[in-house]
């Protein structure tokens, strides 16, 4: 019985191999059946493709010569034994498939080992990451598995997890670009004029988060939150309560006053949230990007994060010039971000309510909201208060999983359910999380009633992070907080520097100077002026200010070539930035 190293064999036409006891070749003809497997297959254009255990290499040619140009194959084998018998065919067979730039090899690497190495599906995962990053993952739309043998048969699940873990990167990149071409624009503008305001006194601007010894109370302006709001006023002093934006009005019309309200919209929108409130009383955790005019409204404190829209060298700069202040991971709702930056501000437990992700059927929002408010204003005999797009809106669907309090399923949009399963991936595994019943969408952490959390608090008081709460999970059962921390303080900067607003003007200008050279050069790109040997360095710098080129929708992370069409459109996007500095920079007050 063969079971460890792999065995070629001379069968009928060619030969084969077999490895634990498996023949992984059709044992008449191999290489004809295999390249008339690869003749079959129908290759479409910017797609990226997983090669299951390419063994000897049979089809593979087949394949590369019918790959349309802008898509690419990657080889990939899980079994480091057949790795290294691969890489010794590939060596015998010539430049034929391992010169071709349209395919990259993704091998275990031969530990001489009985057993596969643990570790081996975790490095490849990094290695295809990585090499979509080098290849351009903006040229690819979908990914698709290649199976040309019976070697994917020994590890059909892993290949599996490949290929649903290029297809995210790839989905995930693909929404990301949808945003940054709609938003990237006003992310950067609001940022100029954020850092513009804070060099004012009144700014109130604070680096890094509060914190308290107190359980935390997270609320969201979902439909649920309205069967809280007696039992939030009536605990009221027992936890530090943390609201999102746009819960901000329903709370305060029950008097009901949060310590912190989270702040991440760059739209004027966003004022809406506080239509009825000129100020905003208090303190506020905000975005660098978030909508200058709403900051402004404060009479407390602000508390500065930035959220990694991109990866961008800007934030580099930032942090260079003692100006970065704590770095968020992307994380789409405001209710993730405000349980996220809840979960630093204290060590006891972090509760949820009103983050539901999903509403019942003409109401999007909780009674109190700015959007409930408007359709009460536009109720008439023939309208009534129910908001009709909740009912008509196209990719609302009913949510299996989820039920009002009278047993009525929920509605959902695939970006809430998005948002959800994003939610419960990123807190799922903490011991410190809970959610408040009833709720929206399950979040995947542990649930309780009011009346549970009433009799704790009734019984041990508040602050006291070492007991635990009804419905939570036994120590050690689940990863601590600090397991998952994204985010990075960095070191207050005097305060000097923002009475007097030198160190933000400095690096204005310097961010100014260094997109008026891009402009200068660029202009003497397309007029012919530049040398050659210049044009490696201007493309650097246009890389290191990402922000004038990442909203288009054909270009990655990185610029690798410019023409003059692509050109003439990153001056335009530079002319246009260096037109906002100057606007910010007139807004710093000068001594």
């Amino acid at each position: 019985m063969q079971d460890k190293a792999p065995l070629l064999t001379e069968v009928s036409g060619g030969t084969s191999i077999v490895f634990k006891n498996k023949e992984l070749y059709s044992r008449r003809f191999p290489q004809a059946r295999a390249e008339e497997r690869a003749g079959a297959f129908t290759l479409e254009p910017h797609t990226l493709y997983i090669l299951a255990s390419p063994l000897l290499w049979y089809g593979t040619e087949v394949l590369l010569n019918k790959l349309p140009s802008s898509s690419h194959i990657i080889a990939v084998e899980l079994e480091p034994q057949l790795a290294a018998l691969s890489l010794r065919t590939l060596e015998q067979l010539g430049p034929n498939i391992s010169d071709t730039p349209q395919c990259t090899l993704a091998f275990a690497s031969d530990h001489n080992s009985e057993h596969k190495d643990e570790h081996v599906l975790d490095s490849i995962k990094g290695f295809l990451q990585s090499t979509t990053e080098e290849i351009g993952i903006e040229q690819f739309r979908r990914a698709r598995l290649l199976t040309l043998n019976g070697g994917y048969r020994l590890n059909s699940r892993d290949y599996s997890t490949l290929l649903q873990l290029l297809e995210e990167e790839i989905q995930q990149f693909w929404q990301n670009k949808y945003t940054l071409m709609h938003m990237l624009p006003l992310f950067i503008k609001n940022i100029f004029r954020n850092y513009a305001f804070f060099t004012r006194p009144e700014a109130g601007l604070k680096f890094g988060l509060p914190s308290t010894a107190k359980p935390v109370l997270v609320v969201g302006a979902g439909p649920s939150l309205g069967h809280h709001i007696s039992f939030i006023r009536s605990h009221r002093q027992r936890f530090y309560l943390i609201a999102v934006d746009t819960a901000y009005s329903a709370l305060l019309q029950h008097e009901i006053r949060p310590d912190l309200v989270v702040v991440q919209e760059s739209q004027f929108y966003n004022l809406y949230d506080f239509i009825h409130h000129p100020h905003i009383e208090c303190d506020i955790l905000a975005d660098i990007s978030s909508y200058p005019r709403v900051l402004q409204l404060a009479r407390s404190s602000i508390y500065l994060y930035a959220g990694k829209f991109a990866e961008t060298a800007l934030f580099d700069r930032l942090q260079d010039a003692g100006l970065l202040p704590l770095l968020f991971p992307p994380l789409g709702s405001v209710g993730t971000t405000a349980v996220h930056a809840a979960l630093s501000i204290t060590n006891s437990k972090v509760i949820v309510a009103g983050i539901d992700f999903a509403f019942p059927a003409g109401c999007t929002h909780t009674r109190g909201t700015p959007r409930h408010q408007l359709h009460l204003l536009q109720t008439t005999r023939f309208c009534g208060p129910e908001d009709m797009e909740a009912r008509t809106t196209k990719g609302v669907f009913p949510a299996r999983d989820a039920v009002d309090v009278y047993g009525n399923p929920l509605r959902t949009t695939p970006t809430l359910r998005r948002y959800a399963d994003n939610f419960a991936r990123r807190f799922q595994f903490l011991d410190r999380m809970l959610l408040l019943q009833p709720r929206g969408l399950p979040l995947g952490i542990p649930e309780l009633r009011q009346e549970q959390l009433a009799s704790y608090f009734s019984t041990h008081g508040a602050g006291q992070p070492g007991k635990e709460l009804p419905g939570s999970e036994q120590p050690g059962t689940r990863q601590p907080a600090a397991d998952t921390a994204e985010n990075t303080a960095q070191a207050p900067a005097p305060s000097s520097a923002y009475t007097e607003g030198e160190r933000i003007d400095t690096f204005m200008r310097e961010e100014q100077e260094l997109l008026r050279s891009i402009y200068a050069r660029g202009t003497a790109f397309l007029q012919g002026h530049l040398d050659r040997e210049a044009v490696p360095g201007l493309i650097e710098d246009i890389n290191s200010c990402e922000y004038v080129f990442l909203h288009f929708p054909e270009t990655g992370r990185a610029l690798r070539q410019v023409d003059a069409t692509l050109m003439k459109r990153v001056l335009v996007a530079t002319g246009h930035y260096i037109k906002v500095i100057e606007e910010a920079r007139e807004l710093i007050p000068r001594s």
